[in-house]
């Protein structure tokens, strides 16, 4: 028998790691297949990441021979398929019933003017980001009654594709760990978030690269315990505003957008998806706002493409792109007939709100 030293142990783990079996691997090292089990079970932490590992032949030939097995055995198949079927169907259901919940919410509000400042691309931790301003506008939201917040993504930077976005993880001042440290920070500045943020949209920077790198999407925890709806990828909003309901569509983005034509995106959603009875579309992602009141089929509309807090970005400059403007606009909502002022900063949103309501 041989003696268990560190190198056979290495070996054991080797020959595990490219997918032999304990009985073959016990031949190997002139080991009890019992011994080499408690080896592989006992194996370090660092390296139990790597067990099991399979060669992509041996996964191919186990794919074929149960391909071949489920096509062989008809009966036991079709069993096991009216299972699978049924089981199937039980979660469409479950799931129509999630997405409609998770993309729908209903805001309820006092007969006053109300503001709603349409934020998004913050970048929290990306050196060329604007936190001077991004803390005055949190304040104005804060000391302004009857001000609110809705946020189409991308509110922290994380870039952790290091392979598609390789210069700008190298090139990050701030860890991942960091960034979400510094947008906690941020949330706590508001004495009550859920008082202030209506909703959160999914976005391609946070949510989509924190699922794709650990395996779930963290940002639902993060604003779930402020108890702050965060929805799918497009939410629509009714907010009944006094006597009078405005619906309300937000996105991080949309396909069919254009760096000419900033709003295309907003009216694009409107004639591809969800179209009747909004009244305002609101998107992120592009970096450049835009505001504007247009007409689609009988009646008017608002689109809203807000703007970024993250100024400078090198990434922008490689495509020829100038600095980016902080356009955060907000929408003033009348509560006695469907109308709307258009105000392009928050600060003087606040002022204006504040008259109003006085």
């Amino acid at each position: 028998m041989t003696k268990i030293t560190s190198r056979v142990v290495n070996e054991v783990l080797l020959y595990w790691s490219k997918g032999n079996d304990m009985g073959t691997i016990a031949k190997l090292v002139e080991l009890s297949e019992a011994t080499v089990k408690k080896i592989i079970e006992n194996a370090p932490p660092e390296q139990k990441l790597l067990l099991p590992v399979k060669s992509k032949q041996m996964e191919v030939r186990e794919r074929i021979e149960e391909f071949e097995r489920i096509i062989r055995n008809k009966k036991p198949s079709m069993e096991k398929g009216k299972e699978l079927w049924d089981r199937s169907k039980i979660r469409h259901t479950d799931y129509k019933e999630s997405y409609f919940a998770d993309s729908r919410a209903t805001f309820n509000f006092k007969k006053k003017y109300i503001g709603i400042a349409t934020v998004a691309d913050a970048h929290i931790g990306h050196e060329g980001v604007n936190l001077y301003q991004l803390e005055k506008d949190q304040d104005l939201i804060e000391n302004t009654d009857n001000m609110y917040v809705v946020c189409c993504g991308d509110m922290m930077d994380m870039f952790l594709d290091a392979v598609k976005h390789q210069e700008a993880v190298l090139n990050a001042t701030s860890p991942p760990k960091d960034q979400l440290y510094m947008f906690q920070y941020w949330l706590s500045r508001f004495k009550k978030p859920s008082s202030k943020i209506l909703l959160v949209t999914k976005d391609n920077h946070v949510s989509a690269r924190l699922k794709k790198a650990c395996g779930v999407d963290y940002t639902n925890k993060i604003w779930s315990d402020e108890n702050i709806f965060y929805g799918g990828e497009e939410i629509l909003a009714t907010l009944n505003v006094g006597d009078v309901t405005y619906k309300m569509v937000c996105r991080h983005k949309y396909r069919g957008g254009s760096k000419t034509d900033t709003t295309k995106a907003c009216r694009n959603l409107l004639s591809n998806g969800v179209s009747e009875g909004v009244d305002i579309v609101a998107l992120g992602h592009t970096h450049r706002g835009a505001l504007e009141f247009f007409q689609y089929r009988d009646t008017m509309r608002v689109a809203i493409q807000a703007g970024t807090y993250k100024t400078y970005d090198p990434f922008g400059a490689s495509l020829g792109f100038d600095p980016s403007v902080i356009f955060m606009p907000v929408l003033i909502l009348n509560p006695y007939t469907k109308n709307y002022i258009f105000v392009d900063t928050i600060e003087a949103a606040s002022k204006l709100l504040k008259k109003l309501n006085s």
